[in-house]
């Protein structure tokens, strides 16, 4: 369905990624490297923003999905009886495909600009996609419920990821910011998970262990009330569609 009558066909979920990365590496690079704190080489900036922003692409991806997936296939859930999970795991299903896209893109451009992660980083690498996936399908599920209630939540998650995006050191980093305001990104999940990328890709070093628990956890807990809220509203949301 999403490529249908496109002569690329699936060809585009290379090249969308693909433009991006060239986008970080070969532009971004050269404009805005002179404006990042402590960098030294000439692709240091454009390897920090792709760190971050494969995090972020997964996260907002699955998330803007979710939120209007039920709506989106009300018409399909009101003639066809299927599991109504079906349709968030499909959507984290394919925007973590989209990611792992992106990412083994990311990585050849870490290796053509000379940098080589280790095994370690590697597997490290798996368990932050798996921790971003679970945290963004809860939270995506259960605006996706509430979206079909209340109509204004489709309207508030983008605007929310506007700031949220800003909030996050993607495209700058922490240690920019005045001392006496720092500790106001361990509030933030999405700041931990950009960082344990950072740490990985990056500069080669294990994440934040306990930061990493912390939003695995509320992940978890996240996805686990989406399924009591879907369970309990499963009848009430064919009705309102």
């Amino acid at each position: 369905m999403r490529f249908a009558r496109s002569r690329l066909g699936a060809l585009w979920t290379f090249i969308h990624p693909l433009s991006q990365v060239l986008i970080y590496t070969v532009i971004l690079a050269n404009v805005l490297s002179a404006r990042m704190p402590g960098v030294s080489g000439q692709y240091d900036y454009a390897l920090y923003l792709l760190a971050g922003f494969v995090p972020w692409a997964l996260f907002s991806e699955v998330l803007q999905r979710s939120v209007s997936v039920f709506i989106e296939f009300g018409p399909l859930m009101q003639k066809v009886v299927l599991p109504k999970i079906c349709l968030p795991i499909i959507v984290a299903l394919t925007a973590l495909w989209n990611s792992l896209v992106m990412t083994g893109l990311t990585l050849i451009a870490y290796v053509l600009v000379g940098r080589h992660p280790s095994l370690l980083d590697l597997l490290w690498l798996v368990a932050l996609l798996g921790i971003t996936a679970v945290f963004a399908t809860g939270l995506g599920l259960i605006f996706g419920i509430l979206n079909v209630f209340f109509r204004d939540v489709g309207q508030v998650v983008p605007i929310v990821l506007q700031f949220l995006f800003w909030l996050t050191p993607i495209v700058y980093a922490v240690s920019i910011i005045p001392e006496e305001y720092r500790h106001w990104f361990d509030y933030n999940p999405l700041a931990t998970l950009v960082e344990a990328y950072h740490a990985v890709l990056l500069f080669d070093t294990p994440p934040d262990n306990g930061g990493l628990a912390i939003v695995a956890m509320i992940g978890v807990v996240s996805l686990a009330l989406s399924l009591v809220l879907l369970r309990r509203a499963n009848q009430d949301m064919v009705d309102v569609l």
